[in-house]
């Protein structure tokens, strides 16, 4: 079953705020500057607000922890297709929690991925985002696979993070059609050659 969090579950903070230390630990030895917290699925018989009063709580701990060893928070968006129920469908949720959250080391990490299944532009989200923008992630839209594969064309979007300045990664969250070398093979004309060769 997919692990969708658990920073908007009230009755676990304890549960909470004890993996966010042992994240912490992981990502100090491991040299990790980002840590992503996932808000987790609500479910019907829990009221909106009180995960939202929830999550903010666990997310403002989360911050304040993080913050003293130079360590940046992120949430995310997940599509209510691929993840029904989970707290935060759309990027104007997340954006609308940043705010709410309210700390300078809180950022948003978008998932080009789920921003297509839930309509974005991604394009215009990209854009209008870059100030709160901290990882970026990509998949084919749909089905999760290659990005070159799907509806979206993701070419443009990459030329635009490059012409706007974004300074971090892009993540490959996808699974391959076929193995993971030929699966990377999109990417050549970003410089991982064709062929590409494991390091």
């Amino acid at each position: 079953m997919f692990a969708a969090g658990i920073a908007a579950i009230p009755g676990r903070e304890r549960e909470f705020r004890k993996s966010i230390n042992e994240a912490i630990y992981y990502a100090t030895v491991l040299s990790c500057s980002r840590i992503h917290v996932m808000a987790g699925v609500v479910g019907e018989n829990l009221g909106r607000e009180a995960a939202l009063a929830t999550f903010t709580d666990n997310m403002q701990f989360a911050a304040d922890a993080c913050q003293s060893v130079g360590i940046r928070v992120q949430v995310e968006a997940l599509n209510a297709i691929d993840v029904p129920g989970y707290l935060l469908n759309y990027t104007v949720q997340a954006r609308a929690a940043l705010a709410i959250i309210n700390r300078p080391n809180v950022e948003l990490q978008y998932d080009l991925y789920h921003g297509g299944m839930s309509g974005d532009d991604v394009l215009e989200v990209v854009r209008g985002n870059l100030d709160v923008i901290g990882h970026v992630q990509v998949a084919g839209v749909p089905g999760r696979c290659e990005p070159d594969r799907g509806h979206l064309d993701f070419y443009p979007v990459f030329e635009a993070l490059d012409e706007i300045g974004y300074g971090g990664w892009v993540g490959c969250e996808y699974t391959p059609e076929k193995s993971t070398i030929e699966g990377l093979q999109w990417a050549s004309v970003y410089g991982l050659g064709r062929p590409f060769r494991p390091v």
